[in-house]
């Protein structure tokens, strides 16, 4: 609360302040909304999930940014609390929990506003899965991690981050459920479970649709798709194409690559053998199977695109020592 206390001082002192992103600054100027338009529809979880800054501070007649970062250092505050409370569930002594669960706030002056608004969302989706495995969840589960999807799709990128990860580590209990009561309830689960998966993937494929579109479309759109992020080694040109003073770095590291194609061989070979390296330590590290697929599932999704690949850090809480935390999980 500290820390929380201490961000709020900075913003209303204008020390510290957070801006709401283009996209969801013109969808809230659109005097009437069509939730058929596919172009429109992607944005509108994130504009749902933005909203409150606009409506509370037309209520309290303040400055939508610093409404909107007030709301960001509140989300800050319930991801670090929510790391805390997944570490005082797994491990087996006090003494045995780390500290990472300040990070959230370290990274508040770092990263945009956009990507707490993930971060809370992959970290409460986190926190859900593992008590539905450990049978701790409440009636309102379900409800809750509809919601960590919606404050995920901020970002196509950590949408689909989320997406993988829940199929991932929650397949298994979703099919021993749809196994379990008489032939009606089955009916019932399997059809709410099909109905929402059908939602999801829909949605899934809407972002796709809209990020292939705007790199180009078809098949060169999923190349330059792939060279936003760590794939940026492998094909450099379309992002030295589109470069801007914003990704000055990303522009001199493509530039260096095309120096010449000598060059670029050695880093490919270079980026092939540190993922092959990251993959065997990945193997052998003494984690728990949903740190390792929370850690699998950011780094497939920093291929295409740097900021998905820091999806990574809400895997932090839970990178603990399998002898440190409980049995049954």
């Amino acid at each position: 609360m500290t820390f929380a206390f201490i961000a709020i001082l900075l913003s209303l002192f204008n020390f510290f302040r957070l801006e709401i992103w283009s996209q969801i600054e013109y969808i809230n100027n659109i005097g009437q909304l069509n939730f058929l338009e596919p172009s429109l529809l992607v944005h509108i979880p994130r504009f749902i999930v933005v909203y409150p800054s606009f409506y509370f501070g037309e209520l309290f007649d303040i400055d939508e940014n610093l409404m909107f970062t007030i709301y960001v250092i509140i989300l800050t505050s319930l991801t670090s609390m929510i790391w805390l409370n997944v570490q005082k569930i797994l491990v087996i002594k006090r003494e045995y929990i780390n500290y990472s669960f300040v990070t959230p706030f370290f990274l508040l002056f770092f990263v945009n506003g956009r990507f707490v608004f993930a971060l809370f969302g992959l970290s409460l989706l986190m926190v859900l899965l593992i008590k539905l495995r450990l049978k701790l969840h409440g009636p309102y589960v379900f409800a809750g991690i509809v919601i960590s999807l919606l404050y995920a799709s901020v970002s196509s990128g950590t949408f689909s981050v989320a997406l993988l990860f829940l199929i991932l580590t929650s397949w298994r209990l979703v099919l021993n459920s749809l196994l379990t009561g008489n032939v009606f309830v089955k009916f019932v689960k399997t059809l709410a479970g099909l109905l929402c998966f059908t939602f999801l993937i829909y949605f899934f494929f809407l972002f796709l649709k809209k990020n292939l579109d705007y790199y180009g479309g078809g098949v060169e759109g999923l190349v330059n798709i792939v060279s936003h992020g760590m794939g940026l080694i492998l094909n450099p040109a379309p992002v030295l194409e589109n470069c801007n003073s914003e990704n000055g770095l990303i522009c001199s590291v493509s530039s260096l690559l095309l120096l010449s194609d000598i060059l670029h061989a050695i880093f490919i070979a270079i980026f092939v053998m540190l993922l092959s390296f990251f993959s065997a330590i990945l193997y052998s590290w003494n984690l728990h199977l949903f740190a390792k697929q929370a850690i699998i599932v950011s780094v497939i999704g920093g291929v295409f695109g740097f900021t998905t690949l820091m999806s990574i850090i809400f895997s932090f809480p839970i990178l603990l020592k399998r002898f440190k935390i409980r049995r049954d999980f």
